[in-house]
């Protein structure tokens, strides 16, 4: 690959853009869509990546300074993407995510408004303080699951269980993120597995209290087998390698999460097809970061 393209695939982290999909996937589905909106899922399906990789870039631009101490081989600091071309990037992707939204539906143009505010509020502000970062990541991604809820029409009521589900898991990956360049923490490894067993358990109680297909119970098992076993590691050996390695686990675990909630509300079909993302995004995970 030229390594031009891999800089700027570097940059959206194009491994992560398929957690966003999955992620609509899990709302649209949640929320009783069918293939009567497929106009509406693939507008929203756009505006998320756009939206995602926009806010990724964005993340990057404001965070030079702290690059160029700690990541000085990541494409901005390293000179091979220039930094006022990453800025025009960010904005134009936010632009393009707000316009597919809002292309979707009135519901949905909203929510993509509600997602640039959030997403510009934890690059500029809200990721440098204690508690309030992992919450507003968090919101991010609920507001996500909101949108892929917004293309659906059946009228069924928004499923917050699995949006607060997903925001969970998140909040996990930012928590333990904190630690991945300095290591020899375990404080956000206890974090992380503590907020990892409440999804568990929340997940558990919404299949079970919904009479959900039971095929969600195989996907909440390949769930807790994707991500469990990086932080047990990360525990024994909280190196900067081994966090890393939990942090990318914790946020490509997010497809196998929506692939739960898709089991759940629509069957086993469904939740392979959201799983199935986790296939794209694995294998360019090995050549792109993650975290």
């Amino acid at each position: 690959m030229p390594s031009k393209l891999r800089a700027y695939l570097q940059l959206i982290r194009l491994p992560n853009a398929f957690t966003a999909l999955a992620d609509v996937a899990a709302g649209f589905l949640a929320c009783g869509g069918g293939p009567g909106e497929l106009r509406q899922a693939l507008f929203v399906a756009m505006a998320s990546v756009c939206l995602y990789t926009g806010g990724i870039v964005l993340n990057d631009v404001c965070d030079i300074d702290v690059d160029r101490r700690e990541r000085p081989s990541r494409p901005l600091p390293s000179g091979r993407v220039a930094l006022a071309r990453a800025r025009v990037m960010a904005i134009g992707l936010l632009a393009a995510g707000l316009t597919a939204g809002a292309l979707a539906t009135v519901a949905s143009g909203t929510v993509a408004a509600l997602l640039v505010g959030l997403i510009v509020l934890y690059d500029a502000w809200a990721k440098h303080v204690p508690l309030v970062g992992p919450l507003s990541m968090g919101s991010c991604r609920f507001a996500n699951v909101l949108l892929g809820a917004t293309a659906a029409s059946a009228g069924q009521s928004f499923p917050w269980i699995p949006a607060f589900l997903i925001a969970g898991l998140v909040v996990a990956a930012t928590m333990l993120s904190r630690d991945e360049v300095v290591g020899g923490l375990r404080r956000g490894v206890l974090e992380a597995s503590l907020v990892l067993g409440l999804i568990a358990t929340l997940a558990a109680v919404w299949l079970r209290a919904g009479g959900r297909d039971a095929w969600g119970w195989m996907f909440l098992l390949v769930f807790l087998a994707f991500t469990g076993p990086a932080l047990a590691r990360a525990w024994r050996t909280p190196s900067p390698a081994a966090i890393q390695g939990g942090v990318k686990r914790l946020v490509l675990g997010i497809i196998p999460l929506d692939a739960v909630v898709a089991a759940g509300a629509a069957g086993p079909v469904a939740g392979c097809l959201v799983l199935g993302l986790l296939i794209p995004s694995w294998r360019i995970g090995r050549w792109i970061y993650v975290t």
